[in-house]
């Protein structure tokens, strides 16, 4: 009769712990096939890249558009001119409204009249809350200076320089696009460059040690 296996005899039973998830699993496309989570994102890591450096470019063409503007409106000619109409109006984009300062203006280009409307740059006639404000500095009949382009007299503002309101976003879309394009790049350099990916994930995985 073959003796029973005591407690003491039997195999021991292992509890494995469960392994600390590494950081690169959040770029997926740089694991192994099996180890992949599905991600479209990471599953077309060259699609991301295309999507972020688009979109910064975009917003850095956008940035350097204004800033070329508001440069050119530095070199304006001056000359007279006088207040036609001065209101504040309301208007609508993307469905959402906000108010406006309207200035309407004459001025003279040798012995032709034009009409103006543009009072800064961006012709945005100020934010909702300083569009009030900036209406009420102009009104009917008023003698103003008009700065208008030599090249096209038509083209006139009446601040030849960015408003106070505008500057902020301008701002933004500089920062928003070197962000965007620098993120784009980043990940195109991870996705063609395997040495560059293994370095980064390499240090990942020790800041995760450490934390």
């Amino acid at each position: 009769m073959a003796p029973c296996a005591s407690g003491r005899d039997s195999p021991a039973v292992l509890h494995s712990t469960p392994a600390r998830e590494s950081p690169s699993r959040f770029f997926s496309w740089a694991l192994p096939e099996r180890q992949r989570t599905p991600r479209w994102s990471m599953r077309h890591p060259l699609l991301l890249s295309a999507l972020l450096l688009a979109l910064g470019i975009a917003l850095g063409a956008q940035c350097a558009n204004i800033v070329l503007r508001a440069y050119r409106c530095s070199t304006f000619v001056a000359t007279p001119g006088i207040i036609v109409e001065s209101k504040v109006e309301e208007v609508w984009n993307a469905g959402r409204s906000r108010r406006k300062a309207l200035v309407r203006y004459q001025y003279l280009v040798g012995n032709q009249q034009f009409l103006g409307t543009k009072i800064d740059p961006l012709h945005s006639g100020g934010s909702s809350e300083t569009a009030h404000e900036l209406a009420g500095q102009y009104f009917p009949q008023q003698a103003v200076t008009v700065y208008y382009s030599p090249e096209d007299p038509a083209d006139s503002v009446l601040i030849p320089r960015l408003l106070e309101s505008d500057r902020s976003g301008v701002i933004l879309f500089g920062i928003s696009g070197v962000f965007f394009t620098a993120l784009g790049l980043f990940l195109l350099s991870l996705r063609l460059n395997p040495e560059a990916r293994r370095t980064y994930f390499e240090a990942l995985g020790h800041i995760a040690e450490k934390e």
